[in-house]
């Protein structure tokens, strides 16, 4: 039987006035219920054509799993949409999982962008939007056979993220610091092992251009015992991140959160990953920042071996020097520019845009 608005709301309403609210068991079994109740994903499906398909993508301690780069929302920012212009960076070099929907307190959303893909092309860009309904349970196997993006809109799934099982790295922005070590403790008590949680000090929901970053990672120490699966134990490290950890300048909200419409934020990505961007872009450096983080939590960046045989601006030699937390920022940026400037990216979004026309059919 279903509930009524009045039913659904009580419980929500008693979490927001009470600390339970804000508990880290309580948000974990809370998340755990959604994804009992979210469309029925096989997962194993999935990870088997992932697992197929990793020999090129595995490096350093990344396995070749499943990643996302996901925001909570709620800062209040019209930024450019910075999580999903990362997410798809990202995918030059990693599976990604993207989960989301149309716009709830900006002016862009995911799915809002994806769509506006091609309207205002100019003749070098993509021209077509992608089909996001085209991305179901059933077709989202081929996705990953064949290419490394798919974005799963959550009304065709559900609120709650299908794959979260089988997730191998995250970064998760929440809009207020104090529930940072709360959703890092509730990621872990969820038997998740690779994670950041970051939250800019301006309340925003990214790993921030505009000054320090608080950062929460979840991260294996083989060195301890726990009740882990796998006798794994996972601490939860807590750091400030800057843009000097990456090697890059300062820049205000103000150059990025531009409250655009969805067909301006989308030429903007398409110009991104097509390297038509100026190299001291303020949106650019926002959204490398954010694929660094998730290079750096996967592992990827523990790899001393090079990614791309390119001619390249930027120094194909690995950065190992560390910073805060023990990642290598600069070395994550690095190939995050790599990825765009070899053209993976765009093939990336590309293979994603053309697999909505033709996967979905199939299944």
């Amino acid at each position: 039987m279903a509930l009524s608005p009045t039913q659904c709301a009580s419980p929500l309403t008693f979490l927001q006035t009470t600390p339970f609210g804000q508990n880290a068991e309580v948000i974990a079994k809370c998340a755990a219920r959604m994804r009992d109740a979210s469309s029925q994903v096989d997962c194993q499906l999935v990870q088997d054509v992932v697992n197929s398909r990793t020999l090129g993508k595995a490096r350093g301690s990344y396995r070749g799993g499943m990643c996302t780069i996901e925001g909570m929302g709620g800062d209040g920012y019209s930024t450019f949409n910075v999580s999903t212009a990362a997410a798809i960076l990202a995918s030059a070099y990693v599976f990604i999982a993207k989960h989301g929907a149309g716009a709830s307190s900006s002016s862009s959303g995911a799915a809002d962008v994806l769509r506006a893909i091609g309207a205002d092309s100019d003749g070098r860009h993509p021209r077509i939007a992608p089909v996001l309904e085209s991305v179901t349970p059933e077709s989202l196997p081929a996705f990953y056979k064949h290419g490394s993006f798919a974005f799963l809109f959550s009304p065709v799934f559900h609120p709650a993220h299908p794959l979260a099982p089988i997730m191998e790295a995250r970064v998760v922005g929440v809009a207020e610091k104090q529930l940072g070590l709360i959703y890092a403790e509730a990621l872990r008590l969820l038997g998740v092992k690779k994670a950041l949680v970051v939250c800019g000090a301006e309340h925003l929901d990214e790993t921030s251009c505009a000054g320090p970053t608080f950062c929460f990672r979840l991260a294996e120490d083989d060195h301890c015992t726990g009740d882990e699966d796998e006798g794994v134990f996972v601490r939860v490290e807590e750091f400030l991140l800057t843009p000097a950890d990456f090697g890059l300048p300062v820049h205000s909200l103000s150059q990025t959160s531009t409250g655009k419409s969805p067909s301006e934020n989308a030429a903007v990505l398409v110009r991104m990953m097509s390297g038509e961007l100026s190299d001291d872009d303020p949106v650019l450096h926002f959204v490398l920042m954010n694929v660094t983080a998730l290079f750096v939590v996967a592992g990827l960046c523990d790899d001393d071996t090079e990614t791309s045989k390119i001619r390249s601006y930027h120094s194909k030699q690995v950065i190992q020097a560390t910073g805060p937390g023990g990642g290598r920022w600069k070395e994550g940026l690095r190939r995050a520019r790599l990825a765009l400037e070899s053209g993976f990216a765009l093939k990336s979004l590309n293979q994603y845009i053309e697999n909505t026309k033709t996967l979905g059919s199939l299944v």
